[in-house]
């Protein structure tokens, strides 16, 4: 079986194999798929698409470095990009539905209001400033409707974010009601937080808490957050019955995987995100990464 990972990105190390830790963890992925007796390929920007499943100048992981292809047929696609239409092609993880609803966060919230903090969308920055001055004295988020790694997020008092918020700040986007984490969850983290649960179709694989640099509120490890991994047998009975709401919803549309990010407060926990292409960690960075990396494997060849 050949399973084909599609990436932005042209070019041998365009990222993430720019980044060490997501080199190596593509590589033990690789290794992994090799393992059960199947290939992996990875596919790097638009011009890589031929057609059907087909794609062109791939690059394999052998003995430590990658060496191209001119051409190859992918029983299932994993989808990393933002370009690849899922309805062009057959056995891609994820489907059109989920990852337009989990690349646009303003249809996420459509979606699942019910489950998240107050969001409104607005198109411009004019808009933008007259829904932050609605909010006298609040602490408010403001993020891109697309994107991952916070970049863009910016959170504060709405007096302070229509200070400094640039002319040119990407719109369409969000403005989002702050939730307060500094609750924590009792027996896991005392202190302000979000809790990501990774999700392959019905199962959560694993779980890690995120806890945000000192003097920031933003709980993305690319932006100075620690993690810290937690047992999926640990993940709180409120933080399931919310994932479980969602996988429901994306049942009907095939083989998934997926993240959702939360947070508790006083009013109980909410939904913050949910992300279709979950980053990749190297067990040689966190051993506890190794089992996860082997079900993926296992996952995306079943």
């Amino acid at each position: 079986m050949n399973i084909v990972i599609v990436f932005d990105e042209p070019g041998e190390m365009g990222y993430p194999f720019n980044t060490a830790d997501y080199y190596d963890a593509y590589t033990e992925l690789s290794e992994n798929i090799g393992n059960l007796g199947h290939q992996t390929y990875f596919a790097r920007g638009k011009d890589s698409v031929i057609g059907k499943n087909s794609f062109r100048g791939v690059w394999v992981s052998s003995h430590g470095s990658l060496v191209q292809i001119e051409c190859i047929k992918a029983d299932v696609v994993y989808d990393k990009s933002t370009f690849l239409n899922p309805d062009d092609h057959d056995m891609v993880v994820n489907s059109s539905y989920i990852k337009s609803l989990c690349n646009d966060k303003s249809i996420t919230y459509e979606r699942f209001k019910e489950l998240m903090p107050t969001t409104k969308l607005v198109s411009d920055h004019e808009e933008l400033v007259i829904e932050l001055s609605k909010r006298s004295n609040s602490r408010m988020v403001v993020k891109p409707i697309s994107g991952s790694q916070g970049n863009g997020v910016l959170i504060g008092y709405t007096h302070e974010l229509v200070e400094v918020i640039p002319d040119n700040y990407i719109t369409p986007c969000i403005v989002q009601e702050f939730v307060d984490s500094s609750v924590g969850i009792p027996g896991i983290v005392e202190a302000l937080h979000d809790i990501r649960v990774v999700m392959m179709n019905s199962k959560p694989v694993a779980c890690y808490i995120r806890i945000p640099a000192e003097g920031s509120y933003v709980a993305n490890v690319s932006l100075g957050a620690s993690h810290r991994v937690i047992d999926v047998k640990s993940i709180p009975n409120d933080v399931l019955r919310i994932v479980l709401v969602i996988d429901r919803d994306f049942s009907e549309h095939g083989s998934r995987l997926y993240s959702v990010d939360l947070c508790n407060s006083l009013n109980g926990y909410k939904l913050i995100e949910i992300n279709s292409q979950p980053g990749m960690w190297s067990s040689l960075k966190n051993n506890s990464f190794k089992h996860y990396n082997k079900k993926m494997a296992q996952f995306l060849i079943d």
